[in-house]
């Protein structure tokens, strides 16, 4: 685990999170030049190929691809009801019925958030992506 904290292990987190995503370039023989953003934060394709990182406070996940990507890791840790049904809808919890609530609550986040990733809509559109089956 990092010893740094806040932005500066943010950083570290990224560029971490960046090589990884070079990993999945040269694991699938796409050549990618550099990880820009562009003034909304989304990242821009390089070369034709697209990119999507993610990162938490001891993973980091980086995949490519020659279409739109997003990709979203998160820690599971017990969420409020609230807030599990301000992300999950019923149609959703009923995907998932056999399994513990905050596994739910992760699973549907994270597909949530890497398909917003994957638009460029970034986090104000969660609330129109639905998990089906």
């Amino acid at each position: 685990m990092l010893s740094a904290k806040g932005a500066k292990k943010a950083k570290i987190l990224s560029r971490l999170a960046r090589k990884a995503a070079q990993l999945s370039a040269d694991k699938s023989s796409l050549e990618i030049d550099c990880f820009d953003k562009d003034k909304n934060g989304v990242p821009k394709p390089s070369r034709d190929v697209f990119w999507s990182i993610s990162h938490k406070q001891d993973r980091v996940a980086g995949v490519v691809s020659t279409q739109r990507i997003g990709i979203d890791i998160e820690n599971i840790k017990p969420v409020s009801d609230r807030l599990s049904d301000k992300i999950v809808c019923p149609d959703e919890k009923i995907l998932f019925e056999q399994e513990d609530l905050d596994l739910v609550f992760f699973r549907v986040f994270t597909a949530k958030e890497a398909i917003l990733k994957c638009a460029g809509d970034g986090m104000k559109g969660l609330s129109q992506v639905r998990v089906i089956r």
